[in-house]
């Protein structure tokens, strides 16, 4: 708790429950050194994220936490918002895999719109559907800090990405968005295509596994071609991008100024791990020059 050194605590996979998140709690509140918490898939529940909760709205150094893999569903966002709404330091905020829906969604917005510091949301893996995702784009609208937002695999339709496309129209912070593996269609890539016209800052979209068909691609590939900021980025940087593995090089770390060969090295270590451990691997696609994007 009284640690001055330590930075990183990595304690997924560890059946900790709410117990232990009641416990790292208290370290959050007295620790003022500590910058990333990683505590996914530790059976974690609305009661044991209240506690964490508690301890990040007086917590002024954590700068990543990962929430992934808990399943806490959509109680437990309420109580994340109003820790957002104080909290002044944190940058990441991993809740992939939690059962998120519509009702999350809501409360996820309101934290997003007040926070000032929060850089990185990943929402995959979730049920936000087309109402809920509407609502985090309504969040898009006001944000000025959101950086990457990940909403792989959350049955997003055309109506979905049409309320992100709309919303990409007036944000001037994203530089990253996840949308491999929904239902977008021709229509939903149409609408993105037309907001990357007035959009100048997004540098990454990702459409793998959408049925988006040859006009949608062609759509998007010739916005890609013709506006600046949509620059292609290193093969083996797009696919750290994509697996989300340049978080573990550290929150400071700019997204786009990665060596391409620590990438390689990265990619490869994690092979290793299972592939729960890692945010996108179920996903990870190749990208061909046939794909658009």
């Amino acid at each position: 708790r009284y640690n001055s050194s330590l930075k990183l605590l990595d304690l997924s996979s560890n059946s900790i429950g709410d117990q232990g998140a009641s416990a790292l709690s208290a370290v959050l509140i007295a620790n003022t050194t500590l910058e990333s918490l990683d505590v996914a898939s530790n059976g974690i529940s609305k009661r044991g994220l209240d506690c964490l909760a508690m301890g990040l709205r007086h917590n002024k150094s954590l700068k990543s936490l990962e929430l992934s893999f808990n399943g806490f569903g959509d109680g437990a966002c309420q109580t994340l918002c109003e820790a957002l709404d104080q909290n002044s330091s944190l940058q990441y905020l991993g809740l992939g895999f939690n059962g998120i829906m519509c009702p999350g969604a809501l409360s996820l917005t309101r934290g997003l719109i007040n926070s000032h510091s929060l850089q990185r949301l990943e929402l995959s893996y979730n049920a936000l559907g087309d109402t809920g995702t509407a609502q985090i784009a309504k969040a898009l609208c006001y944000t000025r800090v959101l950086e990457t937002l990940g909403l792989v695999s959350n049955g997003i339709s055309d109506l979905g990405a049409t309320a992100l496309a709309e919303a990409l129209a007036e944000n001037t912070s994203l530089m990253v968005l996840g949308l491999s593996s929904n239902n977008i269609s021709c229509a939903g890539a149409q609408a993105l295509s037309k907001a990357l016209r007035s959009n100048d800052t997004l540098q990454g979209l990702y459409l793998e596994e959408n049925d988006i068909g040859e006009q949608g691609s062609a759509d998007l590939k010739s916005i890609i071609e013709t506006t600046a900021s949509c620059k292609p980025l290193d093969p083996d940087l797009q696919l750290a991008l994509i697996m989300g593995l340049d978080r573990r090089l550290g929150t400071a770390c700019p997204l786009f100024a990665l060596d391409s060969f620590l990438c390689r090295e990265i990619v490869g270590m994690c092979q290793l791990r299972r592939p729960r451990d890692i945010l996108y691997y179920p996903k990870v696609v190749e990208v061909t020059s046939e794909d658009g994007v």
